[in-house]
């Protein structure tokens, strides 16, 4: 009967009987069990206290996973059917999907607006461009506006020809309505034209006329008459004979040219000589007369 009692302990550790007195057997084995019983129910204890640990640790971060899934609008409502531990990557595997389509949609809103700024850029570029136009187109901004350009064109064109004139020291600028010249002997300085010497305003005074008598056809209104023939009336007293051979050279370079005709009104006698055709003004007491002279 013993041995039948100790064989299904035997797997738990039951120990070994000696077999010569049952009395002392029975006390070892009832030993053995009474030992056994209070360290498994030590261990039981033990095991209890940390299930219930491990319990309020699971509860606790499913709360911390239910509080970030709704700090990310991931709402978790776990049931008798699903614990959150099912619950949540459902809802998560959804909320991600709606997440991505969102994103495409605010991905193609945000291309759109980028389309957007571009063209109100572009807009806005056309609309300073219109507004440039209206105020040039004004009553009183347009005429300044072709004025300008004309002046500009007329500047650059006589600045050529003071430069020749000039022997490469004046050219002509102007601001703020004023005429200046570009002193290229005095470190490009620019200053007033009334500072020229007399035959130095000369010479940018024919500067002007000659670019103004090249010109005056593009200036004027479609189909003008061309200007063919121009006169200078005097202002040759004023040259030194170095400055007056370079005007006299100018001059015939342009007769020459065949592009207009250059007619001079001057009592410079060393000028008239070099013109080829010359009429001569000559009074007396019956009125005055002219006489042709040259070629």
């Amino acid at each position: 009967m013993l041995d039948r009692t100790r064989e299904p302990l035997v797997h738990l550790g039951a120990p070994a009987l000696a077999g010569d007195e049952l009395l002392v057997d029975w006390s070892t084995l009832v030993e053995w069990a009474t030992a056994e019983s209070k360290r498994r129910q030590a261990e039981l204890g033990m095991a209890t206290r940390a299930a219930q640990d491990l319990a309020a640790e699971v509860r606790n971060s499913e709360q911390r996973l239910l509080a970030d899934l709704a700090t990310h609008r991931v709402p978790v409502e776990p049931n008798a059917e699903q614990d959150v531990a099912t619950a949540a990557p459902v809802r998560t595997a959804a909320a991600l999907a709606a997440a991505e389509v969102e994103h495409g949609a605010l991905d193609q809103r945000h291309r759109t607006a980028i389309a957007m700024t571009a063209n109100i850029d572009t807009e806005r570029t056309s609309a300073r461009v219109a507004k440039k136009v209206a105020d040039l187109l004004r009553s009183n901004n347009f005429p300044r506006w072709l004025v300008a350009g004309a002046l500009d064109m007329l500047i650059s064109a006589a600045s050529a020809s003071l430069m020749d004139l000039s022997a490469g020291q004046f050219e002509l600028t102007h601001a703020n309505g004023e005429f200046l010249v570009v002193d290229h002997y005095e470190a490009d300085t620019k200053r007033s034209v009334k500072t020229l010497s007399g035959g130095e305003t000369f010479q940018a005074s024919l500067a002007l006329a000659l670019a103004l008598s090249t010109h005056v056809g593009a200036l004027a209104e479609s189909g003008a008459t061309r200007l063919d023939a121009i006169l200078l009336d005097e202002g040759f007293g004023t040259l030194d004979e170095s400055t007056l051979d370079t005007v006299a050279a100018t001059l015939d370079n342009i007769a020459a040219s065949g592009s207009r005709t250059v007619g001079i009104i001057t009592h410079v006698s060393a000028l008239a000589e070099r013109i080829p055709v010359r009429y001569q003004v000559n009074r007396d007491s019956t009125g005055s007369h002219v006489v042709r002279e040259g070629l």
